[in-house]
């Protein structure tokens, strides 16, 4: 089983809700982008870029000259519909369907009106994503597997299983350790770390459809192929709001170590003052989470409503 589960990958954003505002699970900022640098020979670049709408909701990812675009509005209640356009102009569609909570439990992916792989998702009581699996239609039908640990908050262990019809399943166990360091922009490395390979769905996770995010930020995964050890390191810088500004990922690979840094540009939301300056001026008015209008931003959750319309929340 050939995967790069513990070293390449995108990052996840999850936290609950596809209506979920970015500022609900960011921590009052939102991820503009972030530039991975793979060191694994020939080296790559690549840059990822995101669009929300007026309420701060993702609606577009620009990576590279693939656009993948979320339509929140299907007819029926509980699903979106994710479209890939890639450089060769090339469509990809997913349908997904959602639980109460907001989170995928099936998905139908399909080029050209064929399926090509259908997903299923569970979480446990906490919103945790616990198991994913990807099934391929065709002869020689193919099962992936993902079954994830979580200890305390943070996942501690992946066991991924493939198969096809007719073959032995092939296993990995991967050991995760997480940090010490607050997990307070709620990113997952969900690829890098966590195994999860999920082709194209992965910019699901950048839309708050994944279930809850870990605790902590992850240390060290480790974990046994074709009887070598491959093990990855991460060191975190952090900002001065404690969100990660870069990631240096050490790969040490008894065959071909190498090396990936993530840097992550951050913006911040209406900030206090702008806020208070909107109320007094007439052009937006406070509620609490129990539906009071206020005269000012109280200490916890806001919710802001602009003369336009839009809905934001507001941490004091």
């Amino acid at each position: 089983m050939k995967k790069h589960l513990l070293f390449i990958g995108l990052l996840a954003i999850s936290a609950g809700g596809f209506q979920s505002q970015a500022e609900d699970f960011f921590g009052g900022r939102k991820l503009l982008s972030y530039t991975l640098t793979d060191e694994e020979y020939p080296s790559e670049v690549e840059e990822v870029r995101f669009v929300y709408n007026t309420d701060a909701v993702l609606e577009k990812i620009q990576d590279g000259h693939d656009v993948v675009t979320i339509l929140r509005d299907d007819p029926q209640p509980g699903s979106i519909t994710i479209t890939k356009v890639d450089s060769d102009y090339d469509v990809t569609r997913f349908e997904l369907t959602l639980n109460e909570a907001g989170y995928i439990v099936k998905a139908v992916e399909s080029e050209n009106g064929k399926v090509e792989a259908t997903y299923t998702f569970t979480y446990d009581a906490d919103g945790q994503l616990i198991n994913m699996e990807k099934t391929e239609p065709g002869y020689s039908q193919s099962v992936e597997s993902y079954a994830y640990t979580w200890t305390n908050g943070d996942i501690t262990a992946v066991k991924m299983v493939e198969s096809e019809y007719g073959d032995v399943p092939e296993t990995i166990t991967v050991t995760i350790t997480p940090s010490d360091i607050e997990n307070k922009s709620s990113l997952m490395l969900y690829d890098a770390y966590y195994g999860l390979d999920i082709d194209e769905l992965e910019h699901t996770y950048f839309a708050g459809l994944l279930g809850r995010p870990s605790k902590h930020l992850p240390l060290e995964a480790s974990a046994y192929e074709n009887g070598n050890l491959r093990k990855s390191t991460c060191t975190w810088t952090l900002d001065d709001k404690g969100f990660p500004s870069k990631v240096f990922i050490d790969i040490d690979d008894v065959i071909e170590p190498y090396d990936i840094t993530i840097t992550f540009e951050w913006q911040e939301f209406a900030g206090v003052e702008e806020i208070e300056a909107a109320v007094n001026a007439g052009n937006a008015r406070i509620f609490g989470i129990d539906g009071t209008e206020r005269t000012e931003l109280h200490k916890g959750l806001n919710i802001v409503r602009s003369a336009d319309g839009s809905v934001s929340k507001i941490m004091k």
